[in-house]
């Protein structure tokens, strides 16, 4: 039998074995234990986020100034997609850095937040420690003042 596993991670991501049914699902948020943040983030409670509320951060050019990320634990180690969900608005950055570091290494994924917002949106399928992996998302982009979510 196959078996999907989701995890999910807010600024929210997600993350799910893959496998035609889901058998695991984690959702991760800005107020899990699983997720630590740097900088000075801003709460947000527009319409459309997911739990309670969210966060975003100005995005800036030539050094990161602001880092979150999320830790997940697993149940047993895996193939698991991963994805996001963050609030659709205006002035999103359009190349929000994702890295995910798994058990190959660390993938790089941009996003353009201008579009697909309240909804998942899938960085990728990655092989997963049961431990030790994690999901970053950075303010550094190509254009400055632009909002990471």
């Amino acid at each position: 039998m196959n078996y999907k596993k989701v995890l999910f991670l807010s600024l929210l991501l997600v993350l799910a074995s893959c496998m035609h049914i889901m058998a695991e699902t984690i959702i991760i948020d800005n107020r899990s234990d699983d997720f630590v943040s740097t900088g000075s983030w801003n709460t947000g409670t527009s319409p459309g986020y997911q739990v309670t509320n969210y966060l975003w951060i100005e995005s800036v050019t030539g050094s990161e100034t602001a880092c979150a990320a999320w830790f997940p634990t697993f149940e047993s180690a895996g193939s698991y997609e991963v994805a996001v969900w963050y609030v659709d608005g205006t002035k999103r950055s359009t190349d929000v850095k994702f890295t995910v570091n798994h058990s190959g290494g660390s993938s790089i994924v941009y996003v353009d937040q201008t579009t697909n917002g309240s909804e998942w949106v899938v960085l990728g399928t990655y092989d997963f420690p049961a431990t030790g992996g994690s999901v970053e998302v950075s303010n550094l982009s190509s254009v400055s003042g632009g909002k990471v979510v």
